[in-house]
Formats: structure tokens, sequence, C-alpha cells
């Protein structure tokens, strides 16, 4: 196993210039991932789907907000670019410190409807606030594994 950790904020060095879609050489030794993203920022946002379209034995991901650093300002990022994408190994994810704006939303909307052989995704909010709604809309994502469990734990 190859773990890559975004320790600090590595995403917003990575996103410097042009984010391709995809990187010239895939990861395939990749199969395990921890990020940090601000989702906020666009070109973070688009650099870590670069390296998630680049790690096609991707098994295990963790993305953890940087909720300290999110707006009452939402940033829109058209997520369906490529329809054809898929996450076709990835089992387990764990999203933590998020606060429930649209493009986190939209970021695991993205990940349970690409990941045919999905297990379990775990999301820990960075508050209670909204707790209810977020756990309701995650409810209503569809999902492309039948047996993608979502477990919601308290902050």
């Amino acid at each position: 196993m190859i773990p890559l950790f975004s320790i600090s904020y590595l995403l917003q060095y990575l996103a410097i210039g042009f984010v391709p879609g995809k990187l010239p050489n895939p990861c395939f030794n990749l199969n395990y991932l921890s990020i940090r993203i601000n989702f906020n920022d666009v070109d973070e946002v688009l650099t870590a789907l670069c390296l998630l379209r680049s790690s096609p034995n991707l098994q295990e991901l963790e993305v953890l907000g940087r909720p300290e650093e999110q707006t009452a300002e939402e940033t829109v990022i058209n997520f369906r670019e490529d329809d054809q994408w898929s996450c076709h190994q990835l089992r387990l994810v764990k999203i933590l410190g998020i606060s429930g704006i649209k493009p986190e939303l939209n970021f695991i909307n993205l990940l349970l409807s690409t990941s045919p052989v999905l297990e379990k995704m775990t999301v820990k909010p960075a508050s209670n606030n909204g707790g209810w709604e977020l756990l309701k809309e995650l409810l209503r994502f569809r999902r492309a594994s039948v047996q993608a469990e979502i477990i919601y734990l308290d902050p």
C-alpha cells in the first residue's frame, strides 16, 4: 500500500497553475489517499479530482474539510464534466470536518454516484449546526453501489 498524505496544505500548492483532468501517468500503486480540501477553492477541488481520476486502484479515501476557511460565498464547481469517470475500486471513504456547504455535498454526491463497489462512507461534520439537514441530504443521494452504507458521526 502506498499512501499519499496531504500534510498541511499540499493541495493548494499542487493547484497552482493549470490543473489537468488526469495526471500524465496514472498512480497505479496508490490505494489509500488522505487529502485536506478547502471546498471553496476551485483549484484545490479540481486538483483533488485530478488525483482521484489518476488513481484507478484507489480503495480507501479520507477527505478532511477545512471549515475554518469556508466562506459564506459558495463556489460553483461542475463535478460532472466527465460522466464516464468512475472510482471502480473505491471501497471505503471517510469525510471529516465538513460544514454541509454545496461544494462539499456535490463532492460527496460525485463519490457516491461513481463508486460501484463502495461499502462504507463515514461522514463526520465539523459542528452540530445543520446536522439533521446534512444527514437528510446525504441519504437522498443516489449510489452506484447497492451495498454502500452512509455512517453519520456526531462531531
